[in-house]
C-alpha cells in the first residue's frame, strides 16, 4: 500500500510540475523533460497497477520510472541552486515532487533487494485490488478524452 501511494503522489506530482513548468503551447527546448513525463505517465498507468497484484514486477518497473523522472529532478534542482535569487523561497517548493520521488525511488530500492517477500498481501479482497488497479487507469483515460480534445461538448 505504501509503495501504491508513492507512486500514485510521486507520478501525479512530477505530472503537474512538468505540464505547470515547462507548458506545452510553447514546446520543449529538450529532451529531459519529454523524457521525465513519459516516465511519470507510465510511473501512473503502469507501475501503480502492477504493483497492486504483484509487488516486486511493480517496483522494478517504477524504479526504472523513477529514475527517468530523477535525472530530470536533478538537472532541475541543479537550475533552481544556481540561478542566484535565493530571496524567493516559493520557488523551493517546486523541489517538493522530486522529494517524494527520491522516498519512491528509494523504497522501490528497498522492495526489490529485500530478502523475503512479505506474505501480507497489500489489498485484502479481489475487488479492492481491482479498484485499486483500475483507478489510474481509468482516471488517465478520462484525461486523454476530455483535456486533449478528443471529445468536446
Amino acid at each position: 500500500m505504501r509503495l501504491y501511494l508513492l507512486y500514485i503522489i510521486a507520478s501525479i506530482s512530477n505530472l503537474y510540475l512538468i505540464l505547470f513548468y515547462w507548458g506545452l503551447s510553447a514546446g520543449f527546448s529538450n529532451t529531459l523533460p519529454i523524457a521525465a513525463l513519459i516516465g511519470s505517465a507510465l510511473l501512473f498507468v503502469v507501475a501503480s497497477p502492477i504493483v497492486v497484484f504483484n509487488v516486486k514486477a511493480g517496483a522494478l518497473i517504477g524504479l526504472l520510472c523513477c529514475s527517468v523522472i530523477l535525472f530530470y529532478n536533478a538537472f532541475f534542482l541543479f537550475g533552481t541552486i544556481t540561478t542566484g535569487n535565493h530571496g524567493n523561497p516559493a520557488k523551493y517548493l517546486f523541489l517538493l515532487p522530486a522529494l517524494t520521488n527520491f522516498f519512491a525511488t528509494m523504497y522501490s530500492i528497498y522492495i526489490l533487494f529485500k530478502e523475503k517477500s512479505s506474505v501480507v498481501h497489500q489489498f485484502s479482497s479481489l475487488t479492492t485490488k481491482y479498484f485499486a488497479a483500475g483507478t489510474p487507469i481509468i482516471l488517465s483515460i478520462i484525461y486523454l478524452v476530455f483535456v486533449l480534445g478528443k471529445f468536446r461538448y
